[in-house]
């Protein structure tokens, strides 16, 4: 395969990473039967501000995308036979026992992590988002309540919300 060239195939494990798989799981379920796939969602702001450096359009338009993506994954994921979704915010408050779940889950032997985790890395993205925010108009931020609020109630099922950050 394309893949081969960067992976050892000789490992018991292969690994491939790119968040556009998470709109391909049920093509990749097909292409790759046993194939497991381990999600790891992360909160709608901070991934929005993460990506807003290099994609050249707005906090708006990435929240949206990232509510697109996710319902799209959330139709998906009944169809497939092996999958685990794991939130970013809680691998961070206790590293070693998601690494546990995940090795067993994928049925390896479990293992320490070698570096120190962060568990910080999101808070200055909800400071930036609150302070966009309080930057606001009252016109701008009455229009953002209203569209905030459509997106807020797309994320609550994914145990996310915008207000109160």
């Amino acid at each position: 395969t394309d893949w081969s060239k960067h992976w050892d195939t000789s490992r018991p494990v292969l690994l491939e990473k790119s968040p556009p798989n998470l709109l391909k799981t049920r093509f990749l379920q097909t292409l790759f039967p046993d194939a497991y796939f381990l999600i790891i969602t992360r909160h709608p702001v901070p991934t929005s501000y993460a990506t807003l450096k290099w994609s050249k359009t707005s906090v708006d338009s990435l929240l949206r995308h990232w509510v697109h993506c996710h319902r799209i994954f959330c139709q998906d994921a009944p169809h497939l036979e092996r999958c685990l979704v794991l939130k970013y915010e809680d691998f961070v408050t206790d590293p070693q026992a998601h690494l546990d779940r995940i090795c067993d889950f994928v049925g390896i032997a479990g293992f320490k992590p070698r570096i120190n985790v962060k568990t910080d890395v999101n808070r200055a993205y909800f400071e930036r988002w609150r302070s966009d925010r309080a930057s606001m108009t009252i016109g701008r931020k009455l229009k953002a309540f209203f569209r905030y609020r459509m997106i807020d109630r797309e994320i609550r099922p994914l145990g996310y919300r915008l207000f109160r950050l």
